[in-house]
């Protein structure tokens, strides 16, 4: 959750982080709190659609094109609160907290709600042999 307790904690005990992984369930709660700014359903919808789709690309440096050319093309809006959006989501989620796109960490899960998203099936098994 980007969470900077987590980050101190980890420094404290291991001196070092070299990637900070963060869950996608947690970015997309935080990136819709600042897409609520945005009135515009139509430009709302967009703005996260390209963000899902910049998240699942697999490589570091076709997502640093992407981030480059997805700034770009809101920039260009020349909306202020579409900016507003594009300045947060840049500081945030790309200089401060880029761990969350695929290509990040291979082989590491893009969620730590495992155990979450399995509680429907344990739910509905319950329902059915009980």
């Amino acid at each position: 959750d980007a969470s900077g307790a987590i980050t101190n904690g980890f420094i404290n005990v291991f001196n070092v982080v070299e990637k900070r992984i963060m869950c996608w369930f947690h970015v997309t709660k935080n990136i819709d709190t600042q897409l609520n700014a945005i009135k515009d359903k139509k430009m709302k919808a967009e703005l996260r659609r390209d963000i899902e789709f910049m998240q699942l690309i697999k490589n570091e440096t076709i997502f640093d094109a992407a981030i480059k050319l997805f700034q770009k093309k809101w920039k260009a809006k020349e909306c202020p609160l579409i900016n507003n959006f594009i300045d947060y989501f840049i500081n945030e989620w790309y200089m401060s907290n880029k761990g969350w796109f695929e290509g990040f960490a291979i082989g590491c899960p893009s969620s730590n709600n495992a155990l979450e998203a399995t509680n429907p099936c344990n739910k509905n098994r319950m329902k059915i042999g009980g």
